[in-house]
């Protein structure tokens, strides 16, 4: 990238407070997704960024780019403003073939039928398409690894986390019953109690910027847990039969509101306080 540019520096310097007021609100257990930042959390020219964690119950889990972000579509050049919303950095991902995959790791993996359970979110900007567009999953479209989770975007442009049971065959899920808004900003959560069993998706409860939203669950009355599969982590995108498919198509927030996972069930509280947080640091109304 050549040496650092000033709007670089400044932004940085200014987000890195941020970081222990995000981890305050996510927990001993979070690991967040900065996409580009200093050093390990990814120059714009790097081919992969580290996740940051607070704590030895995170993971410092390596997530590999398609593409270097500086040579994206829609390149994330560390001087251009409109890389920038506030003083937090944007990638915007074209929807076809940009995105980002770790290995598989057992931190990933949820057994909800012990119980165990766990949250996901990001802020996003997304692009109004007829499309299915994933943030985050561990999801094997074509079977050759364990499905487990999925948290994306439908063709409607509803919000959705989606639950698989792989040796039975079986899926539960909770669906926003309106289609978010497109075009703008927005900060989406998904949070999980780890019920499991054939109302698994009773307890998944929904958010779009600090506020829970009505939903409706589909259940199985075959559906017993998720299993601990090989499936890779994919950001913005799912594994297909021979490629990755449903890229996402739109912005998402890195730094500190980069997308998030905690093997925990945050409160209403704590995703409103993240929502201020993210508003403050992004410059938004």
């Amino acid at each position: 990238m050549g040496a650092l540019d000033s709007l670089w520096k400044a932004n940085f310097a200014a987000l890195e407070p941020y970081w222990p007021l995000v981890a305050n609100e996510l927990g001993n257990t979070f690991t967040a997704l900065p996409l580009v930042g200093l050093g390990a959390d990814g120059l714009p020219n790097a081919t992969s960024f580290t996740t940051r964690r607070s704590h030895a119950n995170g993971i410092e889990a390596v997530f590999t780019w398609s593409s270097v972000p500086s040579v994206w579509d829609t390149p994330f050049l560390a001087g251009v403003e409109s890389n920038w919303q506030g003083i937090v950095p944007v990638l915007t991902f074209n929807g076809t073939d940009e995105e980002a995959d770790s290995p598989d790791a057992a931190y990933w993996s949820r057994d909800d039928s012990g119980g165990e359970a766990w949250s996901i979110g990001a802020w996003v900007n997304l692009t109004a398409s007829a499309a299915t567009s994933e943030i985050l999953s561990k999801n094997d479209s074509d079977g050759n690894q364990i499905r487990e989770w999925r948290f994306a975007f439908m063709t409607d442009e509803t919000l959705g986390l989606f639950l698989t049971d792989e040796s039975a065959g079986v899926s539960a899920a909770r669906k926003s019953d309106a289609a978010v808004a497109t075009g703008v900003w927005i900060f989406v959560v998904a949070t999980y109690d780890g019920a499991g069993g054939a109302t698994a998706a009773d307890t998944i409860t929904l958010y779009v910027d600090g506020a829970s939203v009505a939903s409706t669950a589909t259940n199985n009355g075959s559906y017993v847990a998720m299993e601990d599969g090989g499936s890779r982590v994919g950001l913005g995108m799912r594994w297909g039969t021979t490629t990755s498919t449903n890229f996402f198509n739109g912005k998402m927030a890195g730094g500190p509101f980069g997308p998030f996972f905690t093997q925990a069930e945050l409160t209403a509280a704590q995703i409103k306080n993240l929502y201020v947080l993210g508003r403050a640091a992004m410059g938004l109304k």
